[in-house]
């Protein structure tokens, strides 16, 4: 009996093993919503791959976005595809630049498409790792965190999950959800690593049309974007006034 006692009061003198915090999901949106606030930015790059029946397509793209409390407020992405597209856009206004994919401008103006956006704008509904809404519209399937190995050197949490959107609606900016009786909607399923700081690292979605009452057609959208360099000042300035000209 002295010597369960004793050996009792030994093992309250030991120090206490390390326990790794639980990993929530709702951390990640929370830091994505600290560094909007602080009007941070991010370097990225994506790559899409889209199927519509039989017709598939690839493309890329990469740039910086730079936040403010509402979301992405600035932009300047370029795709490739069959030639080089760069769009900047500042709130709601975009210009666009094509060049060849050997780097030879087609113009040497930038086309001003007004205060719509043309379509490129980062709206809140838009499926991206570092969308605040969208992050809130999965968090609650969203799995616990579990190791997602090494990014870039620094090593990330894993999540995944998916959710049922009642409509998509594309753009080159991306696929957006959202509320429209008019359009089709589907599935997202999904999956995201942040690092240490709960910042997205990867973010990867494959995003399926419900194509019910339309027997042999299909329509897909699998994207993987990397973001990095979260620490890093993002500029994003509109061009030149002498230099941008009307679409029409």
């Amino acid at each position: 009996m002295i010597a369960l006692r004793i050996a009792v009061a030994a093992s309250l003198l030991l120090p206490a093993s390390p326990v790794e915090a639980d990993q929530h999901f709702g951390d990640v949106r929370q830091a994505v919503l600290r560094h909007s606030a602080k009007k941070g930015g991010v370097y990225f790059s994506t790559k899409t791959r889209e199927k519509m029946g039989s017709a598939k397509r690839t493309h890329t793209s990469a740039g910086a976005f730079r936040f403010n409390r509402s979301g992405i407020a600035r932009s300047d992405v370029t795709y490739l595809d069959d030639a080089r597209i760069r769009i900047i856009t500042i709130g709601l206004q975009s210009y666009k630049r094509t060049t060849s994919l050997s780097g030879k401008p087609r113009s040497a103006k930038w086309e001003d498409f007004g205060d719509d956006g043309g379509g490129f704008t980062y709206a809140d509904d838009m499926i991206s790792g570092v969308n605040a809404a969208f992050l809130d519209l999965v968090e609650l399937h969203a799995s616990a965190g579990e190791p997602g190995g090494e990014i870039d050197g620094v090593p990330t949490t894993l999540y995944d999950g998916s959710v049922d959107v009642r409509s998509f609606a594309t753009t080159l900016a991306g696929v957006r959800f959202r509320d429209d009786p008019n359009s089709v909607g589907g599935r997202v399923e999904w999956r995201l690593w942040a690092g240490p700081d709960d910042l997205p690292r990867r973010f990867t979605a494959s995003i399926v049309w419900d194509m019910t009452g339309s027997p042999g057609y299909f329509e897909s959208v699998n994207l993987t974007t990397f973001y990095k360099h979260w620490d890093t000042r993002v500029e994003i300035k509109a061009p030149p006034r002498k230099s941008v000209v009307k679409p029409w």
